[in-house]
Parts: structure tokens; sequence; C-alpha cells
């Protein structure tokens, strides 16, 4: 195994190897991890091998080694969070980011999971093509993009279809104005709790800055219930129409 470029988080580290010849993505925990928890990622990894979806980024594998949890997937461009911070954001970006995260986040629902933190920074960016990406630790969560519903039974870490949606249209929301959401708080608790009350972050106060077929495409997610009656895929053909 040939070790290629580092990218550290707070929390886990991604190292890009050579395994057998092939360039893998190699995210590790800094925290030991004990065997429940390796055991609960295992079972999750191999329930994301069966998604193959073009809008999800590839799972092949987890391991343990000296308590340290390390799960290989597919190398795939760079965070949207990077792109943005960059100054890649607009309206010209959040037809296609929509549409690809979407089916995505369908395909894991299809295969009985939910992501749980869709947010910039989990959604990768290459090839003209969105991915989501951290879909194996479901427990995550980001107070920024979460629905006030999620927020309400946090501590039972429980998840819902709706709750992903939600997480997009607030993820897109940051794609289109270039800011982070509840960039006006400095305390995380402060921003949870503006979540729980469904008080919306600041730079969606006044849209009519905004594109407003973007902005219709987002109010359609966020507006969405705690568990969406119609499917995603009428949801994405009702977003289409913004943009028709």
């Amino acid at each position: 195994m040939v070790r290629a470029r580092l990218m550290r988080g707070s929390h886990a580290s991604v190292q890009f190897v050579y395994f057998a010849k092939n360039r893998v993505a190699r995210k590790r925990w800094h925290a030991r991890s004990t065997p429940d928890a390796f055991a609960r990622v295992q079972r999750r990894v191999a329930s994301l091998r069966e998604v193959s979806h073009p809008n999800v980024v590839g799972y092949y594998t987890c391991s343990l080694r000296e308590g340290l949890l390390d799960v290989y997937m597919q190398p795939w461009g760079h965070s949207v969070a990077a792109r943005v911070a960059r100054g890649l954001h607009g309206p010209t970006y959040v037809h296609a980011f929509v549409r690809d995260v979407l089916a995505g986040v369908s395909a894991l629902h299809a295969g009985g999971m939910t992501h749980g933190d869709v947010k910039p920074a989990n959604i990768l960016f290459a090839h003209d093509t969105y991915k989501l990406c951290d879909c194996e630790d479901p427990a995550s969560i980001t107070a920024n993009y979460m629905s006030a519903e999620r927020g309400r039974v946090w501590l039972k870490r429980t998840h819902d279809h709706g709750s992903d949606v939600h997480a997009v249209g607030m993820s897109a929301m940051e794609v289109l104005s270039g800011e982070t959401l509840y960039a006006e708080l400095l305390d995380l608790v402060q921003v949870f709790f503006r979540v729980c009350s469904r008080v919306p972050p600041a730079l969606w106060a006044d849209t009519a800055a905004f594109d407003a077929r973007a902005v219709a495409s987002i109010e359609c997610l966020i507006r969405a219930p705690p568990t969406p009656p119609r499917g995603i895929e009428d949801m994405l053909s009702q977003i289409a129409v913004f943009y028709s």
C-alpha cells in the first residue's frame, strides 16, 4: 500500500492510498473504536456496497487496526464546502446540486438507510457529478442543516427520510448564497435552539436578492413535511419545473 495526500478533519482523516494498484480513499477515525462500533460500521458498509449508485461514493470495506477504525471508499474530487469557499456558488450550481444529491439520498432510502448528516462538507464534486459521502456514520449530526423535527429527537439518534430531504435544501441554500448557515450566531447551542424553533438563518430573511428559480426549488425541500408523502422522484420532477 502506497500512501498519498492527506486531508485532516476534527474527527477523522482521509488518506488517498494505492491498494493493489487501485487508488482508494481511506477514512480513519481519530478516536479509538470499540468492537461494537466497528461491527455497526461493518454492517453499514456492507449495506452501502449494495447501493452502487452514481451519486453515492462507492464503499469497499472497513477494518479495525490497533483500535482505530478505517473505511475504504471510492476517491472523488473535493467537497462542496471547499468549492463554496473558493467562490464556486450561485444559482447556476443549484439545480445540478439538488438533482444529484436528491438522487443519491433516494438511493440510500431505497436501500433501507438514511444519511443523517447531509451537508456541503459531506458531498463531493468531480466530473460534473455530485456524490454523497460520509454515509457510514448515521449517528452524526450537524445542527445547521437539520430539520426542527430531527433536532427535537436528537438524543434518540433517530433519522427519517424527511430530515435528509430538508438537509439537502439547507445545503443548497449554502450553495446558492455562498454563506455558512446561521453564521450570525457564535454559539452552536444557539443554532440548535434556533433550528428547533423553526427560525431560518438570517441570510434567508430576504430572498429577493437571490435567483427566484433557485429559491423556489430550495423552499420546496426545506418546507417538506417530516416524512414526505410524495416520493423523491416526484420532488425531483417538481423541482425540474422551476428550471424549465
